[in-house]
Order: C-alpha cells, then sequence, then structure tokens
C-alpha cells in the first residue's frame, strides 16, 4: 500500500532535515534517497514503474503482492510504517476539483524532533511542505476518483515559519487551480489560530495510471480521508 501521491522526499528534501529557507524559492527532483532513516521505505526517483512507482512510497502493487506473501501481521506493520509518513491527522472538508481542509498537531513525541533543538525543539520547515504536498496531492486523488496516482515535480514560492512550537496545532489548505488527464497544478497554506505561517503558491504533479483504485479507495476510508460510502466508480 501507498499514498497515491508523491512527496517532498521524491524532490530530495528528506523527512525532517532542513527545507527551503523564508521568501521565494523553487523545489525540483534532486535525485537523493529521499529517506533520512536509511531503512528503504521510500524508494529513489526513477524506480520501476511496475514495482514501486514514482510515488513517495512503493506502489500499490509491488507492496501488495509482498504483503499476500508475508500474511496479514505483516499488512498491519506496513500501514504503521506508512501512517508515521503521512502529516495530516485528519481531512475535515473536501470538494472535488476545488479545496480541501485538514488538520495536525505536532506533538513531540513525533520522530522527527529527537535531536532538533532539544532544548527549544521546532517543526522542521520541510515537514510543513511535506504536509501541504500531501493534502493538495489527496486532492488530485480524489477529485480523479483514485484512479490516478501523481508525483509531485516542482514547488514554487515557498514561505516557512521559523518558530512554529510543539504541540501546535495547525489548519491545512488547499486548491486546485488547474488539472486535466495529465497534470494538476495546486497551491496551498498553513494557518494557526486564523493567521496564515506558511505557504506555496504552486507544486506541479504530473499524473500516473492507478491500476488498482479500489485498494487506494480502501486504504483512505481506513485511515479516515474517505468517507466509507465514497464509491470510486461513481462518476
Amino acid at each position: 500500500m501507498r499514498p497515491p501521491f508523491g512527496c517532498v522526499s521524491d524532490c530530495g528534501f528528506a523527512a525532517g532535515a532542513p527545507g527551503p529557507g523564508r521568501g521565494g524559492g523553487s523545489a525540483e527532483p534532486g535525485g537523493g534517497s529521499g529517506s533520512a532513516r536509511g531503512d528503504g521505505f521510500f524508494p529513489r526517483p526513477g524506480g520501476r514503474r511496475n514495482g514501486s512507482g514514482p510515488g513517495f512510497v512503493p506502489g500499490v502493487r509491488g507492496s501488495l503482492r509482498g504483503v499476500r506473501r508475508r500474511g496479514p501481521l505483516s499488512r498491519c506493520r506496513r500501514r504503521e510504517r506508512i501512517l508515521r509518513y503521512l502529516y495530516i491527522d485528519r481531512v475535515t472538508e473536501i470538494e472535488s476539483g476545488k479545496r480541501i481542509c485538514g488538520v495536525k498537531t505536532f506533538p513531540l513525541s513525533e520522530a522527527y524532533f529527537k535531536g532538533h533543538f532539544s532544548k527549544a525543539p521546532l517543526v522542521p520547515g520541510s515537514i510543513l511542505i511535506e504536509a501541504m504536498s500531501q493534502i493538495t496531492g489527496w486532492l488530485v486523488v480524489y477529485t480523479h476518483r483514485c484512479e490516478t496516482f501523481c508525483a509531485i515535480s516542482m514547488i514554487q514560492n515557498a514561505t516557512l515559519p521559523t518558530d512554529l512550537r510543539t504541540g501546535t496545532t495547525v489548519e491545512l489548505h488547499g486548491e486546485l487551480m488547474d488539472t486535466d488527464k495529465n497534470w494538476s497544478h495546486c497551491r496551498a497554506w498553513v494557518e494557526r489560530d486564523g493567521e496564515r505561517i506558511a505557504s506555496a503558491d504552486r507544486f506541479l504533479f504530473p499524473h500516473f495510471k492507478e491500476q488498482r483504485p479500489e485498494e487506494t479507495a480502501q486504504f483512505y476510508r481506513d485511515i479516515g480521508w474517505l468517507e466509507p460510502r465514497w464509491d470510486w466508480r461513481a462518476s
């Protein structure tokens, strides 16, 4: 199983590593391994499409074949590993083709806080970029009814806070600016107590065909990002 959208790790930003600084800038695929943990969970960019795909975790097709061989316990463990790298606690609103809103809290127990300013931990900017890319990526997949997955290829004009403390709850907002069968263009921002603290003017997602949309939809039902009765087949 894998969330069907790319993340900043595909662009050379490892989770928990310093991301783009305050002010304008762009990020494009950098060819890094994608994972700061070195556990093989994130594939290298340009992985095999029939197994790992260009998404931010191994593809549904390849990973589920391995899970079936290893049994239900391995399926649960794999899902736990995926959830560690999802930076949205819940999706509160979603409107196909238009907008999405979600919530994220940053408890001190998160792995990326270990050794990161231990006396006064701060949320790394790369985590906010990751969260914005995930929520906009999910909006794209939802709009295309789980029949496509996407890998982020460009981020432009990212602005990030320097003082986001642990325990803070933020709202994640995303808008779909333009989409067709091949590409989607989104923008996103983060609010704390109604004040915008982070934003990115452009997330560019190329699309790839999803071979098992029903399994993708079921995964997102299980984690609460998708309403239980949502049917990917309905127009």
